[in-house]
């Protein structure tokens, strides 16, 4: 894992999967940055989900 660290596009590969699988597929119940909220709800389909201000 801490040579994922140093490489980003790489760790976001595999951790976005590892999160979507912990939440069962619905991105909507994980933590994220605010200001990234959207970019990430649009990439993984959720789809009529209203973002927080």
């Amino acid at each position: 894992m801490m040579l994922l660290v140093q490489i980003p596009p790489l760790w976001f590969r595999i951790m976005d999967k590892r999160v979507l699988a912990h939440y069962d597929g619905d991105i909507t119940r994980a933590d994220m940055d605010p200001a990234e909220r959207d970019k990430v709800l649009a990439r993984y389909g959720a789809v009529g989900v209203e973002s927080i201000p």
